[in-house]
C-alpha cells in the first residue's frame, strides 16, 4: 500500500505540472547526462569574464565597456539562421556607431547544428553581411561541464523565467547587456533581434548621457 500511494502521489505531482515544465526538466536531465554538471562561477562581473576570438585570439569583456552588448550562441542550420543573421545585421548598421556590439559565439550543442571549422562559420555568414557586423567567438559549449564563461555568469545572473534551470535552451538565445556590463534581459531562441530593438534604443541613451 506505500508504494501504491508513492506511486499515485509521483502521478498526481506530474499531471499537476505543466507539460511545458515537465518537458523543460526533461531536457535539462538530458544536458546533464550529455554535457555532465555545470561548474560553479567563479568570476563576479561580466567584465571579468574573458573568451576567445574565433581567430584564437584571448578577449576581455572589460574590452567592451560603456557599450550595448547583445550576447548570443549562434548557429549555422537552425531554421531561424537567417532571420537572425539578417535582423542582426540590420540593427548594428543603424546602431554599431552609437554604441551597440553584437558578441557571436557558435555552438554545437543544439541539434548539431553548428558542425562547420572557423573558416566555413565565418564564410557562411558572409552570405548575411555579419562577418565584419558581428564579433565572432570559438566555437565551445554553453551547458554543462564545459561551460564557456561569458554563458556560465549570464545564466546565472539571468536563469530561464519560471524555471528553476539556468540552461540555454537552443540556438540564438540573446543577452542584453548595459554600458556597464550589467545583464538586464534574457531572450529566447524565437524572439527575433527586431522584436527588442526599443530596448537596445533605451540602453544606448545611457551611453550618451555619459558622453555629455
Amino acid at each position: 500500500m506505500l508504494y501504491l500511494a508513492i506511486f499515485l502521489i509521483t502521478v498526481l505531482y506530474i499531471l499537476y505540472q505543466s507539460p511545458l515544465m515537465v518537458l523543460k526538466k526533461f531536457q535539462d536531465s538530458m544536458t546533464r547526462f550529455a554535457f555532465g554538471k555545470e561548474k560553479p562561477v567563479l568570476v563576479d562581473s561580466f567584465y571579468a569574464c574573458t573568451d576567445k576570438l574565433i581567430n584564437g585570439t584571448e578577449k576581455d569583456m572589460k574590452d567592451y565597456s560603456n557599450k550595448v552588448l547583445i550576447v548570443t550562441n549562434v548557429a549555422s542550420k537552425w531554421g531561424l539562421t537567417k532571420q537572425n543573421y539578417t535582423e542582426f545585421v540590420e540593427l548594428s548598421k543603424e546602431l554599431r556607431e552609437k554604441g551597440l556590439e553584437i558578441l557571436a559565439f557558435p555552438c554545437h550543442q543544439f541539434g548539431s547544428q553548428e558542425p562547420g571549422s572557423p573558416e566555413e562559420i565565418l564564410k557562411f555568414v558572409e552570405k548575411f553581411d555579419a562577418k565584419d557586423r558581428l564579433v565572432f567567438f570559438e566555437k565551445a559549449h554553453v551547458n554543462g561541464k564545459n561551460t564557456r564563461e561569458v554563458f556560465g555568469y549570464l545564466k546565472q545572473e539571468l536563469p530561464t523565467e519560471g524555471n528553476d534551470s539556468n540552461d540555454i535552451r537552443w540556438n540564438f538565445t540573446k543577452f542584453l547587456i548595459s554600458p556597464d556590463g550589467k545583464p538586464v534581459k534574457r531572450f529566447a531562441p524565437t524572439e527575433s533581434p527586431l522584436s527588442f530593438k526599443s530596448d537596445i534604443e533605451e540602453l544606448l541613451k545611457e551611453i550618451k548621457k555619459s558622453e555629455d
